[in-house]
């Protein structure tokens, strides 16, 4: 695995890092939030799987609002890519 704290980089990483930042730009629930690439890793080969991690300021508050993006290839060409968000509890 190769840790990139760059988007651009990661971005450069291969399919599976174009997967997770595809799945960002294009799902509903997530699309239109205003979440800043924090860091991501991505498979030796850039292939077959990669994970990004974003945040940002939650609405009701200082504290930030997390967001997790996992890609992994089947090797069949057919991508899962999942999210899970982590909302901030603030005081």
């Amino acid at each position: 695995m190769f840790a990139f704290a760059s988007q651009d980089k990661f971005a450069a990483a291969g399919p599976a890092a174009t997967a997770v930042l595809r799945h960002r730009a294009t799902d509903p629930e997530i699309k239109d939030g205003a979440w800043s690439f924090d860091r991501g890793t991505a498979s030796s080969d850039g292939r077959s799987s990669a994970w990004g991690k974003f945040s940002h300021v939650s609405e009701e508050g200082w504290h930030r609002d997390m967001l997790s993006i996992m890609a992994n290839e089947n090797g069949e060409g057919k991508w899962t890519v999942t999210h899970t968000i982590v909302r901030a509890k603030n005081a």
